[in-house]
């Protein structure tokens, strides 16, 4: 089993939605394909795409687990059964990937693992 997460819980990832997102719509919504007046509408007229966007981003960030935080729900989940490890690396752009893995031990004996 294997949970990765590509998010930070950092004000600056926060602060980068909440300024960077409404840009990006601006500039480029003319852009996407299909084109629909609609998007156009709801973007420059009512914005209410943008502020949805920005919502959902800050609101994905906020609701982040921590390593520490995986590793307790994926114990409550089965203990006995599987192996849990947690943490956090960068990948090669800088940014923090959260990952929790967990393996069933078949044999406690085979990694070294004593479950009693």
């Amino acid at each position: 089993i294997g949970i990765f997460d590509g998010g930070d819980k950092n004000i600056f990832i926060i602060l980068g939605i909440i300024l960077i997102h409404p840009v990006i719509f601006f500039l480029f919504t003319p852009f996407f394909k299909p084109f629909r007046f609609s998007r156009l509408f709801f973007t420059y007229i009512i914005p209410v795409i943008p502020l949805c966007t920005i919502w959902d981003g800050v609101v994905s960030i906020l609701r982040l687990y921590t390593p520490d935080e995986l590793l307790k729900l994926a114990g409550e989940a089965d203990n006995k059964n599987y192996v849990w490890k947690s943490g956090k690396v960068k990948n090669r752009f800088g940014m923090h990937i959260t990952y929790l893995v967990g393996y069933p031990i078949t044999n406690p004996n085979l990694f070294g693992l004593n479950t009693q």
